[in-house]
């Protein structure tokens, strides 16, 4: 996926939602392959999803990785990932500070991002990122900051 991505910037949106890691879809190695990737001025994507995937903390940090050197991807929805934690979106909101981040949509929804620390450190960030306009953090559909 990596090597065809790289040799193909006409892709603007990727959509690689609900893969099952327990079945060979996906690893872990290639969700930091992919993150590493995202990095490179050769990334070209703008939409992105990846629902439900469980992300770990580890992942959740090259993902950060990825959105603070990354000028091209405008949104990002990474709702159903349930397993990242105060340290996994502490990465992820720091990466929202970047003067490079180019998101301006960030889907959350039905994430563990709910906790009031991270509800806190998300704010934090928020207060000093000028890109963003679109930030879903409901669990039950009905709440948008």
């Amino acid at each position: 996926l990596v090597n065809s991505l790289s040799r193909n910037s006409s892709i603007k949106t990727l959509n690689l939602s609900f893969h099952d890691d327990h079945n060979g879809n996906i690893s872990r190695t290639g969700w930091q392959a992919f993150f590493a990737f995202l990095q490179t001025k050769n990334a070209s994507l703008e939409y992105l999803r990846l629902r439900g995937e469980d992300f770990s903390d580890d992942d959740a940090i090259s993902m950060a990785n990825a959105l603070t050197y990354n000028s091209k991807l405008r949104e990002l929805d990474i709702s159903g990932n349930d397993d990242i934690t105060i340290r996994g979106w502490r990465a992820i909101s720091s990466a929202l500070e970047s003067t490079n981040t180019a998101l301006e949509k960030l889907n959350l929804r039905w994430s563990t991002v709910n906790n009031d620390d991270a509800a806190i450190v998300f704010a934090n960030s928020l207060a000093n990122n000028r890109k963003l306009t679109e930030l879903n953090v409901a669990t039950d559909g009905g709440f948008m900051i």
